[in-house]
């Protein structure tokens, strides 16, 4: 098994992985909170209240992380991927943030409102994103493509006639 040594963690890559352990310990901080009439309750990201959108924005993130330590410790170098690990990190990282986002969006009312906790979430998935993004730019990774077609021999028929 390959071993980690915390030094090859640098760069982009510390603030990938780091932002993604600083998520899992925002997601314990108030996220939502409601009031009326005096009476006020708040509930963390893993509450009952949060609909499994923002775990799935955090598991998302924490998969980031984990491919970034993953890559660095060199456990990814025999294994086939369809992309790159970078398009791969910056997807899971994007995902997390659109998210985030549109349950900001749409999931508040009258009484209940985002708290310190969701606004804190937020800004490090959007930081995670950022620096994966930089990352994929830094790499030479491309998009995968869709296959060009092959073109008829020539003196064959059109297809279709």
């Amino acid at each position: 098994m390959a071993e980690f040594d915390i030094k090859k963690v640098q760069g982009n890559d510390r603030y990938i992985a780091g932002g993604a352990v600083l998520l899992l310990l925002v997601s314990f901080f108030s996220w939502r909170a409601f009031s009326a009439s005096g009476f006020s309750v708040s509930v963390n990201a893993w509450g009952n209240g949060s609909y499994g959108w923002p775990k799935l924005a955090i598991l998302l993130s924490l998969v980031a992380g984990g491919i970034v330590v993953a890559r660095l410790m060199g456990a990814l170098d025999s294994v086939q991927l369809p992309a790159g690990v970078n398009l791969i990190t910056l997807a899971a990282t994007g995902l997390a943030t659109v998210i985030l986002l549109l349950q900001f969006l749409a999931g508040f009312s009258n009484h209940l409102h985002p708290a310190f906790g969701f606004y804190l979430g937020i800004v490090i998935s959007g930081a995670m994103t950022y620096f994966a993004f930089l990352n994929f730019k830094h790499s030479g990774e491309q998009l995968p493509s869709k296959p060009a077609s092959n073109p008829p021999a020539p003196g064959s028929p059109p297809p279709g006639s």
